[in-house]
């Protein structure tokens, strides 16, 4: 859960466009950048407070946030 966690996170703030630091600031500075480093990097998990803080600044739910990655491609046909 972690990692689908930690990759989840760094996406939506890569998709938002967010450095850690303007991450921190769009939180009010609530945590600090190694807090979000730590949780990118699997090194932590944030409380519950943290967490819908995080979901709001991004912009996604809580539930984005640990839902796993799908990607299955079955069998892929190009044109000839």
């Amino acid at each position: 859960m972690e990692e689908v966690f930690s990759k989840r996170l760094k996406s939506a703030r890569v998709m938002q466009g967010l450095s850690m630091d303007a991450l921190c600031v769009r939180m009010d500075n609530i945590i600090s950048k190694q807090s979000i480093s730590k949780y990118e990097t699997e090194k932590m998990m944030p409380d519950s407070t943290v967490l819908i803080a995080l979901a709001n600044a991004l912009q996604v739910s809580v539930d984005y946030l640990f839902r796993p990655f799908k990607t299955d491609l079955q069998s892929i046909e190009f044109r000839k």
